[in-house]
């Protein structure tokens, strides 16, 4: 038997490593997969071994639950718990530096100290219980010899609480009389701050899921297949290799097949994301998941259930969501040896000074010191601090992040891939030049009377035109949608017809020169519309006309060093022209979604790659890049797959979230570098080797250190607050006058 659990407390990948291996030694237990993006595990076991398999990770230091239990409650108290925590600890803050900062402050407390770190230490402990499972997953991984984040989190804490408590009873056998020396909002901002961290990454995570469960949606359920001369209704898990299907006008394919019967429009943005409806008749193909148009269609299917096109798509963005490279944090690296090393170091100081002095008192006082001085608050917060910062600006200027890990891979990327449609263009067809040679008068007329009874997706544009152009409905007659052509009609007793360069030839002859002007504009990738009766009328040339700011955007992000590449279902000529008009160099024309995997692979090689789409064919694209980002006018699923979010329609926020991104990384490392340069210093001037010079510390002053280490962190992280995007200016058309 099967069963999948939901995981918490994994920090890195050694964590699911750790899992895998403790759960893997349970007898009966077959094969298991843990999946650190999803925080899922998969377990095949000969019988359920549920209990057995939750205990044993939980003695590991995590939490397994089992999937069908109410994990959105778990998330929401989560939740819930962080606000909590956040409003105490800024409580605590209040009393613990409310007189320095010069607030309201009550005299009473600073004369009763002892009352002060009773009322800090009761706001610390719910705290503590609130986020525990930090405390005891660390203690667990430190016996086990295997510290993570978890471990520095643990040792940060109660090196703090311990000298806090040691610091009351003072206060206890002093009379209440004494110097005041408290660590209590060291501790509850170590354990506030990592949560606030792990939240938002848990959250990020949890898109994955969504991206595939928005694609199983697309996948049709049932369809029509013939058995014994009559059409009968089946799961399509039932339908076989080689069946006859029928699809009626409107209905969703259900499979990929030929067409041995029929002719339609099929709209197949779903699947390629290119917004005109393809032409479809005998023999030719069509793929599941598709939309059928006005015709009938019969089908022989070519695929089944399992290996139809939607079915693979889904299969390749899990796969590329298991794949993704799982970036190790440069504190997870470090804690490896930073945590078992400051202990060292501590017990080291304790028995030397012990030995030498013998004032084990003492040297009680200067091993504590060491672990106070060496408290990970910086590390703690060098990383969380700075996400947090940047990931609120981000959205306050646009920029939705759901990938946490996006952040850093965009800082270093090198290769950008932009999809055509709807993300370089507008996504939207416009008629954009217009040809009469006889009744331009009546035209406009007969075009919205007409359109405005077709569900043909190239009417809006021709409907949207005509009413500019002040044309007037009128009353039609006989009016018949001919699939795959276009429509005619009878108006105030003429018939007119209007529709493709093929439903012309059909109906007149056009000489040559018109012929060649006409496949000129077919070449430059123009979609060609005409309007006759017994002569040629109008001809209309429709275009997916680029975004106003794609050039500029794509020209500074040329000058920035970036290789920058088209990838399109259209023909090579329509890429070719929008590449040219852009200054792409490289192009990939006619590629279908199952075959962009191979594509963002190939460019991967070349360096880090970031690609920019919108609809459901990106998905395996925006999965496998290293970061994938989407316009606002994406489709659900390219919205949920995607890393990051432009809510500005448009691609020039993509320069934007690129300089976001690096900004948030170099204060990453500049508060890495000086948390792990204060650690070095500082532990060994607390270990009291310059104390003959004079150059001693105590637990006091260790904390003030520690304090200034932490607000460092924190100051250097909210510099990100003076980010400034940069806007696209419309360049204004120059007149005369």
């Amino acid at each position: 038997m099967k069963k999948i659990f939901l995981l918490k407390g994994m920090m890195c990948t050694a964590c699911a490593a750790n899992i895998a291996n403790t759960v893997s030694k349970i007898h009966g237990v077959e094969s298991l997969n843990v999946d650190f993006i999803r925080n899922e595990m998969t377990v095949e076991m000969n019988k359920d071994l549920s209990k057995e398999i939750i205990k044993a990770v939980k003695k590991a230091g995590y939490e397994a639950v089992p999937y069908l239990e109410d994990y959105e409650k778990r998330k929401e108290d989560g939740l819930i718990k962080l606000l909590i925590s956040s409003f105490l600890l800024l409580v605590l803050m209040y009393f613990s530096m409310g007189m320095m900062i010069k607030l309201p402050y009550p005299n009473y407390l600073i004369n009763h100290p002892l009352i002060l770190s009773i009322i800090e230490l009761l706001l610390t402990l719910p705290i503590l219980i609130m986020h525990f499972s930090y405390i005891t997953g660390g203690i667990k991984h430190l016996f086990k010899f295997n510290p993570d984040m978890n471990s520095l989190v643990t040792i940060g804490v109660l090196s703090s609480i311990i000298l806090g408590i040691i610091s009351t009873f003072q206060l206890i056998m002093n009379g209440n009389d004494g110097s005041l020396t408290l660590y209590f909002d060291s501790a509850s901002m170590i354990i506030t701050f990592v949560s606030i961290g792990k939240f938002i990454e848990g959250r990020s995570k949890d898109k994955t899921k969504t991206s595939i469960e928005e694609l199983e949606k697309l996948e049709p359920k049932e369809g029509n297949v013939l058995v014994q001369g009559e059409f009968i209704k089946k799961n399509i898990s039932d339908i076989p290799l080689g069946s006859i299907i029928e699809v009626k006008p409107g209905e969703i394919i259900p499979l990929d097949g030929i067409i041995i019967k029929g002719k339609s429009n099929v709209d197949e943005a779903s699947i390629t994301g290119e917004s005109i409806p393809q032409e479809k008749g005998l023999n030719d193909t069509v793929i599941s998941s598709t939309m059928n148009g006005d015709g009938y269609l019969e089908i022989r299917t070519t695929s089944t259930d399992s290996t139809s096109t939607i079915r693979r798509i889904i299969e390749l963005v899990d796969e590329a969501s298991s794949s993704k490279a799982k970036v190790s944090k440069l504190v997870d690296k470090i804690s490896r040896l930073f945590t078992p090393l400051v202990i060292g170091i501590a017990l080291i100081t304790f028995l030397i000074n012990g030995l030498y002095t013998n004032e084990w008192m003492d040297a009680i006082n200067q091993g504590i010191t060491v672990l106070v001085v060496s408290c990970p608050c910086a590390l703690g917060l060098a990383t969380p601090i700075a996400i947090l910062v940047g990931s609120t600006i981000a959205a306050k200027n646009g920029l939705i992040i759901n990938s946490i890990s996006s952040i850093e891979n965009l800082s270093n990327i090198k290769n950008i891939v932009f999809d055509k449609t709807g993300t370089i263009t507008n996504g939207n067809l416009e008629v954009t030049s217009s040809y009469f040679w006889n009744d331009e008068e009546n035209v406009y007329d007969a075009i919205l009377s007409l359109e405005e009874m077709s569900s043909h997706p190239l009417s809006k544009a021709l409907k949207n035109y005509a009413l500019k152009n002040h044309g007037k409905r009128r009353e039609v007659s006989n009016f018949i949608s001919e699939e795959g052509f276009g429509v005619k009609g009878d108006i105030s007793g003429n018939t007119y017809y209007i529709g493709s360069y093929k439903y012309l030839i059909n109906h007149l002859n056009i000489d040559n020169d018109l012929n060649s002007k006409i496949t000129q504009y077919i070449n430059d990738g123009y979609t060609t519309v005409f309007i006759f009766s017994d002569r040629l009328i109008g001809m209309f040339l429709l275009k997916d006309n680029i975004r106003e700011e794609s050039k500029e955007a794509v020209q500074i992000l040329k000058k920035k060093g970036y290789n920058i590449y088209l990838l399109t279902g259209d023909n090579e000529k329509v890429a070719s022209n929008i590449g040219s008009l852009l200054m792409i160099d490289h192009i990939f024309a006619n590629v279908r979604p199952i075959d962009k995997k191979n594509m963002i692979d190939s460019i991967k090689k070349k360096g880090r790659t970031l690609m920019v789409g919108d609809g459901i064919n990106d998905a395996i694209a925006l999965e496998e890049a290293d970061v994938g980002m989407s316009v606002i006018t994406a489709t659900d699923i390219a919205k949920t797959t995607a890393d990051i979010i432009l809510t500005h329609d448009g691609i020039f926020d993509v320069i934007n979230a690129i300089r976001l991104s690096k900004r948030v990384m170099t204060t990453i490392v500049i508060n890495l570098i000086w948390a792990f340069l204060y650690n070095l210093f500082a532990i060994i001037i607390a270990t009291g080797i310059f104390n003959q010079y004079g150059l001693e510390i105590n637990p006091m002053i260790a904390s003030i250190m520690m304090s200034i280490s932490s607000v460092f962190v924190v100051l250097n992280s909210l510099t990100i607050q003076s980010f400034k995007p940069i806007k696209y200016q419309p360049k204004e058309e120059n007149t005369n006058e």
